[in-house]
């Protein structure tokens, strides 16, 4: 069973779509698409991924997800925009939001994750 790309899109409306899902078989795909910030995770994006990767965990029908993105895999976190959401203060919150919802919803939660997950071609973390 294979199904078309979703796109989804962060929450400020965006020309192309960040994040991409895809679903071939057992496997359950994301593509960074934002390859001219090197796939820089925005916070829309940090997001997007959480909520998906979350629903596929609890898929019976899921048994890998595998991270990919275009052009390269991801420079990490958007520093440059991090950087002018600090220097704000009317903004700085969003910033501080970033860092929270990066390390919680991907980096602290990455080992509850009862899949295999690749990322780049590398087996990040085991199942339970």
């Amino acid at each position: 069973m294979s199904t078309s790309a979703t796109p989804s899109r962060p929450a400020v409306a965006e020309e192309e779509p960040f994040v991409l899902f895809h679903e071939r078989h057992s496997a359950r795909i994301y593509t960074l698409n934002r390859p001219s910030k090197l796939n820089a995770l925005s916070h829309g994006m940090v997001q997007l991924l959480h909520k998906q990767i979350r629903a596929w965990d609890d898929s019976e029908l899921c048994k890998v997800i595998i991270g990919t993105g275009k052009g390269q895999f991801c420079a990490g976190g958007d520093v440059a925009q991090i950087t002018t959401q600090i220097q704000d203060s009317s903004t700085r919150d969003r910033a501080v939001e970033f860092f929270r919802d990066e390390t919680h919803s991907l980096q602290n939660t990455s080992g509850f994750f009862s899949l295999h997950y690749l990322c780049a071609g590398f087996i990040l973390w085991k199942p339970r």
